[in-house]
């Protein structure tokens, strides 16, 4: 089992604990997901993956190869984008 949770948030500065807290806890309606309280002062929370997580790692591997191998021809069609819009004042 595989926890996450305080790691993944040390890692992630850009999102508020609430914005976070609300994530987890669609992960958990899907399944994706479990949460433990421990009986200890203050409360702590366990988060751990379940199997459902893992069986996604082949598709984002795949996923992440393809943005790797497409990054170029993305930020191609980004720059064509941005050259069709006139510049706005700084």
């Amino acid at each position: 089992m595989e926890t996450i949770g305080c790691e993944i948030k040390r890692h992630v500065d850009v999102i508020t604990y609430k914005a976070f807290a609300n994530a987890l806890k669609r992960l958990k309606r899907n399944g994706l997901v479990t949460w433990t309280v421990l009986p200890t002062r203050p409360i702590w929370v366990e988060n751990a993956i379940t199997p459902l997580t893992h069986s996604l790692r082949v598709p984002f591997e795949a996923l992440c190869a393809w943005a790797l191998d497409q990054g170029p021809a993305v930020d191609a069609a980004n720059a064509a984008d941005d050259a069709l819009r006139p510049r706005e004042a700084a």
